[in-house]
């Protein structure tokens, strides 16, 4: 696997994996590879702390509401508790983790289709490369690599800045775990997007594993008794990367499967019915996303900042132009990696429906807010295309907190943003947590393609793609909405 470089200390996203030469080319190093923060926390101590006493998955749950995972080693196993994976009795993980690897195994070996082994007395007017029949096993095989070549497509363009994410290991895995999951769920198969929720997944896993190597090699693992030293080494066995990868992805995706979905005579009847300078409420209400969009604007952003709701509505800037990518990558290309992982501990253990992302994306736009109200529509919708960066996720995740639940969670330390020099200003002392002050300025890079949701009219390489769907496909309802923000972009101009 490759290497990337990356100062994770700088965002308090401690190194779990400073590995030895060794260990390092098969993993990921950050650029401060100080063993010492390493080992700070013994490993033995981390995982009794976490997984050894009663009541594990609340305790998880309130540790990671708490930002208390940034630097856990063992985060796949709390995403696995979290997603329910593993259940929340310790002693039922191996059982339970050898039953879904079984399990996995088995999917293979029925989804794997090759006509060349298969049992030669069928019929022959079907059972040739010719064939169209439905039934003929050729013509499943020629579907089956269009599918996977279109997957690839999208494999290859992820996270382009890390390294690790282009190896061709960690590719041929994303492909499998992709295909097997549109062979499993053929009502939704695969849509451009979901390459982007599996890779943390299986970013989280490999370093997880490999801070089981660097344990390993440091002596931590002699402190554990025999049994549990052997279960932690069933749990994070890399050989098994790809079947735990396609059951914590299967469980992102039941949360939000809706949102890669749509009616299709619904779309038909906005293509007819469409008004250039509708409303956001009357665009995109037929899907299970352009409801969660319409509710997150109508009774949370205009309940919690008037201000803000106001003033998209009379830029006529309609959530769904921004707010499909946001919510189908889980704000995967809106925040780097290390702080992503922590939005998604959170998400995660708040609750299976993932309640938490309406509050994400409410304080999102809570944090910008005065950037937003000072700008006129061009401006306004390119900080909502490409959310500026230097803001602290720990403010947002806080604030979003308070939003769901202002009894249980103080709001915190009101903060603005420097959108032109991206660094933090506290503007009041309140009664909640105190944030960080430290200057952070973290470049996203710019080869990633940041086009996946709604077209907007910012330039962009001809090679990126425009939509969150496969290949040529469009969904109408984007293409509808597209097209509003176009001709209200040409009307600004004249």
């Amino acid at each position: 696997a490759g290497v990337i470089a990356m100062d994770t200390s700088l965002l308090g996203f401690d190194s779990i994996d400073s590995l030895s030469s060794h260990h390092a080319s098969n993993g990921l190093r950050t650029a401060n590879s100080d063993s010492s923060q390493t080992c700070s926390k013994k490993y033995s101590e981390e995982w009794f702390s976490l997984f050894e006493r009663g009541e594990i998955s609340s305790r998880l749950k309130e540790k990671a509401l708490r930002l208390e995972l940034a630097d856990c080693r063992f985060r796949s196993i709390c995403w696995k508790v979290f997603l329910e994976c593993l259940p929340d009795s310790r002693s039922d993980w191996i059982i339970t983790t050898r039953a879904m690897r079984h399990k996995y195994e088995s999917m293979l070996a029925k989804t794997c289709h090759n006509p060349r082994v298969e049992v030669e007395d069928l019929d022959l007017t079907y059972n040739n490369p010719l064939s169209q029949e439905e039934r003929s096993p050729w013509n499943r095989y020629f579907e089956d690599s269009e599918l996977r070549i279109m997957i690839k497509q999208d494999v290859i363009r992820t996270f382009p800045e890390i390294e690790f994410f282009q190896t061709s290991d960690v590719q041929a895995m994303m492909v499998n775990v992709l295909f097997y999951y549109a062979r499993q769920h053929p009502q939704i198969s695969y849509r451009q997007g979901m390459h982007e929720l599996l890779a943390p997944i299986i970013f989280v896993l490999h370093n997880d594993q490999q801070a089981f190597l660097h344990a390993l090699e440091l002596g931590y693992i002699r402190e554990f008794p025999d049994s549990l030293r052997d279960d932690i080494r069933e749990l994070l066995n890399p050989d098994y990367t790809e079947h735990d990868a396609f059951f914590l992805f299967s469980q992102v995706m039941d949360a939000v499967e809706s949102w890669y979905s749509w009616n299709e005579n619904y779309v038909k009847l906005d293509q007819f019915s469409f008004m250039p300078f509708a409303k956001t409420s009357t665009l995109g209400l037929h899907n299970g996303l352009g409801v969660k969009l319409c509710r997150i604007n109508q009774a949370m952003l205009k309940a919690h900042d008037l201000a803000i709701y106001t003033h998209l509505e009379n830029m006529e800037i309609p959530l769904h132009v921004f707010g499909i990518r946001w919510l189908r990558l889980l704000f995967g290309r809106e925040f780097i990696l290390p702080e992503l992982l922590i939005l998604w501990d959170a998400i995660f253990a708040d609750s299976l429906a993932f309640n938490l992302v309406d509050y994400i994306f409410v304080s999102m736009l809570i944090c910008i807010r005065k950037p937003l109200l000072n700008s006129d529509y061009a401006k306004c919708l390119s900080y909502l295309m490409k959310y500026p960066a230097g803001r602290n996720v720990t403010y947002i995740l806080q604030l979003a907190l308070h939003l769901k639940d202002p009894r249980k969670y103080l709001k915190p330390v009101e903060q603005e943003f420097d959108v032109y020099s991206p660094k933090l200003v506290t503007k009041i002392s309140g009664r909640g947590l105190v944030a960080s002050e430290a200057t952070r300025s973290f470049g996203r890079s710019t080869g990633r393609p940041t086009t996946l949701g709604i077209q907007a009219p910012i330039s962009r390489a001809n090679s990126e793609p425009t939509t969150l769907e496969s290949g040529s496909e469009v969904s109408d309802e984007e293409s509808v909405a597209s097209r509003g923000v176009k001709v209200r972009t040409l009307q600004h101009r004249s």
